[in-house]
């Protein structure tokens, strides 16, 4: 009977214990002033303070003049001792996958697949990857490696909290901090520049 009562206030402890390390927050996204969706950000620390998952689901409901959608997307990144570790991002349009991307760290080296192509990036190591944007400020980050695509684009700080994510064959991103957080970006899409903001 002991060892139970012991049992049940370990789990418990456990759960309170990783509950102190999780942290979320949801934004709302516009295009055009038009609230067409949410995003949903969420992470987990370690005992060190350092981000070992991030999350980032987002669903949108598109409807401009040429382009009708919903949009579907979910980021996932893990990271060991402040390395990326693996990575996976999944989109879809109307059900359908639209887009699929991995990353996983082997042998020193990153193996990269998006859709039906391969590659390796010749990196020991990526310490800040794009969904990492949406958990901290950037402080002293220079370059920033995107999931979605296997590259590494060029971040700029430009005063005021406020950062520019240099991209490669589009318009770049802009992402607004506030005592750290992150309260407002405007995203490039391939459908149509989107705005977030923090939901209060």
């Amino acid at each position: 009977m002991k060892s139970l009562i012991f049992l049940i206030h370990l789990g418990v402890f456990i759960l309170f214990s990783i509950s102190l390390f999780a942290q979320q927050r949801v934004y709302d996204q516009y295009i055009r002033n038009n609230k067409v969706g949410t995003l949903t950000v969420s992470w987990e620390k370690d005992s060190d303070h350092s981000i070992t998952k991030v999350r980032v689901e987002s669903d949108a409901r598109v409807n401009l003049l040429v382009v009708r959608a919903k949009i579907d997307y979910l980021g996932i990144s893990k990271f060991e001792d402040g390395v990326l570790k693996s990575a996976e991002i999944k989109v879809l349009r109307d059900g359908k996958p639209h887009q699929n991307a991995t990353t996983q760290k082997r042998r020193g080296r990153y193996l990269v697949h998006i859709n039906d192509e391969r590659k390796w990036i010749e990196h020991p190591a990526i310490h800040f990857s794009s969904l990492l944007l949406y958990t901290r400020e950037p402080k002293g980050v220079s370059e920033v490696y995107a999931e979605a695509d296997g590259v590494f684009n060029q971040l700029e700080y430009c005063g005021n909290g406020k950062y520019e994510l240099i991209l490669q064959g589009s318009r770049n991103n802009f992402y607004y901090y506030n005592e750290g957080i992150l309260v407002k970006a405007l995203l490039d899409h391939w459908i149509a520049p989107i705005t977030l903001k923090l939901r209060k």
